[in-house]
Order: C-alpha cells, then sequence, then structure tokens
C-alpha cells in the first residue's frame, strides 16, 4: 500500500519476553522456505493462510493455523489490532543473511499494508525502506509502505524473527498512523507507547479476509486502480507527457471494454472467453508502447499495471473453491 512516508512505529509496546517464548517453541522443521520464492535464509511460519493451509497462496479465504492457536499471545496481539487480516507469518533470517531489495506493487498490496513487529533481533539487523534506515526494538509494532524499495540485512550471529501481518487498513488505523512517529521526518520519537501484556483469561476472535479476490474484478476497482496509477504516473514530473497521453488511453479504452462487457456477463463463466481476450490484447499494447514511465518510487509503470491488474482482472483458477460459491 502507497503510504505518505516509509515506515510509521505504532504507539504500543508488546511482551518481547513473551512472544519470544512462543516463537522458541517451535520445532526446527517447522519453519518452512519458500519453495520457488525463497531468498536464502529466509523461513516461515504460517498463521494465517489460505484454507488455514501450509502454502504461499494469495487466493481464496484466509483462515488460521494450527501454529497460531499453539500462541495465545500472538494470537491475542493480531486480534487486539481490530483488522481484517490477510496472509501473515512468522518470519525468519538466518545470521548473515537479507532480504534483497524489492517492492511490493501488485493487486495483493495495491491498498493492503505490512505490519511488522521484531520478536528475535538485534541492533545489527537493519531495515531500509527507499532513503531510510532502521533498527526496529523487539515487541515495536511498525507499518511499513510496501511500495517503495525495501530490504532487510541481518548483520548479526542470531536469526532474525518478526511477526509479519498483512491487512487492509480501515479509516481508524489510518487516523491513527497518520499521527504516528515516521523516522523519515529527522524529528525525535516521542510518541508515548501503551504496553500491551499477555490476559491469561482472554477469548481473542482473529478477523480474516474471505473474500480477497474476485474471480472478475468490478468495473468500479478496475477505474480505480487505473486511474490512481495514471494519477501516479502524471504527479510525477520528470515522465514524458506524450508516453504518458498514450498510457491514459490505453487505460482508458480497456476500463470501457471491461465495464461493457461486465454490464452483460458479469463474473459469470459465459464472459470469461472475452475477458481473458480483452486482458491478452490489452497486454500486448502496454508492452509495445515501451515507454519509460515510472511512478515516483522508481516502479516501471507497465509492470505496475500488469501486476496490479491486469493479472488479476480474471482469476478463474478459483473456479469451483468454496470462495467462487
Amino acid at each position: 500500500m502507497l503510504f505518505k512516508h516509509e515506515f510509521y512505529r505504532l504507539p504500543f509496546q508488546f511482551d518481547a519476553d513473551r512472544l519470544k517464548e512462543e516463537v522458541d517453541a517451535f520445532p526446527e522443521d517447522e519453519w518452512t522456505d519458500r519453495g520457488e520464492k525463497a531468498y536464502k535464509g529466509n523461513t516461515a511460519i504460517q498463521l494465517i493462510s489460505t484454507r488455514g493451509e501450509i502454502n504461499e497462496e494469495f487466493v481464496g479465504p484466509m483462515l488460521t493455523t494450527p501454529a497460531l492457536d499453539r500462541c495465545p499471545y500472538i494470537k491475542q496481539v493480531i486480534a487486539g489490532f481490530g483488522q481484517v487480516i490477510g496472509r501473515s507469518r512468522l518470519m525468519r533470517i538466518a545470521p548473515g543473511d537479507i532480504i534483497p531489495a524489492h517492492r511490493d506493487a501488485s493487486y495483493h498490496w495495491y491498498k493492503r499494508g505490512r505490519l511488522h513487529i521484531p520478536i528475535i533481533t538485534t541492533d545489527k539487523v537493519r531495515f531500509l525502506c527507499g532513503d531510510v534506515e532502521i533498527n526496529m526494538k523487539a515487541g515495536e509494532p511498525w507499518m511499513l509502505n510496501t511500495w517503495e524499495m525495501h530490504s532487510v540485512i541481518n548483520d548479526s550471529d542470531s536469526h532474525r524473527v518478526h511477526l509479519v501481518l498483512d491487512f487492509s487498513p480501515n479509516y481508524n488505523f489510518i487516523t491513527m498512523m497518520e499521527k504516528c512517529f515516521n523516522p523519515g521526518q529527522g524529528i525525535e520519537d516521542v510518541t508515548p507507547k501503551k504496553f500491551v501484556e499477555y490476559n491469561e483469561s482472554a477469548t481473542p476472535i482473529v478477523l480474516t479476509e474471505k473474500y480477497p479476490l474476485p474471480i472478475v474484478l468490478s468495473p468500479g476497482e478496475v477505474d480505480g486502480m487505473m486511474e490512481d496509477i495514471c494519477r501516479q504516473l502524471a504527479d510525477f514530473e520528470p515522465n514524458d507527457r506524450i508516453e504518458l497521453a498514450k498510457f491514459v488511453m490505453l487505460s482508458e479504452r480497456f476500463k470501457a471494454n471491461w465495464r461493457a462487457h461486465y454490464y452483460q456477463h458479469g463474473p459469470d463463466k459465459s464472459g470469461w472467453e472475452h475477458y481473458q481476450m480483452m486482458r491478452g490484447r490489452t497486454r500486448q499494447a502496454f508492452a509495445a508502447l515501451n515507454c519509460s514511465l515510472t511512478l515516483a518510487s522508481g516502479a516501471p509503470a507497465t509492470k505496475v499495471m500488469q501486476n496490479t491488474v491486469l493479472s488479476k482482472c480474471i482469476s478463474e483458477e478459483q473456479e469451483g473453491s468454496e470462495y467462487a460459491k
């Protein structure tokens, strides 16, 4: 999700020792990598995932896993934010390893933010986002601007473990964020922290995403994302105005055609073949522009349009799933 600043420290402090106790209870063989997407030395334990299973999927109902049920305080922490939570994990980086610089500019991240709570860390773990570098302390919750280039360096001799939550923040949460400390402003952090202790009698309820991705995106959602991308491109002064006009024209054409076809077929299977055809032609048209347009973060315009809109405007692989009913 695109935020105004790179990092925001939320006004809470969690019991780092209690969090560590729950993490330490997991045996080594439960830490899994990400398959083909894995970075060297990066492993995870799934806490909320598609169908509550061990996977790296983004599609389908998100459910809590048995691993989360074994972590009463972590479950309490997650539920305490009062947000509808998506894919979430304990994420571990081995000593001396890194998460390379990358940005998350895709449909999943378009309106979702990422929250980090360090559990096992040292002052030699560096988190970089945009032009800002910080060291997150154990038990501190931080929101991250995932649309900026970001990376992590574990320059210590121990594993780094964070609780990492993905969710689309509601209005109250965003309002709270706007009042929070962000280190990129060069000012002292004086925001009070509320200590959140473990409540043994609590029965936390974790709200999870049941509908993270429609089979066919509605015209309103397609319009909103395409218009937002074009607006960001227009606001970035170095972008060529002629290239921008061509890019906007292709976006307007796709929006109009998608809307007309959706009004006839909606998400019904009868329209899928034509949706696919429209998407294929539009992908080719954007690629043929061979443009140099970028967002202010440096993300290439055509790649953002592909990953955010075109790759997910129809997700027919969900046919027959519980989510598709």
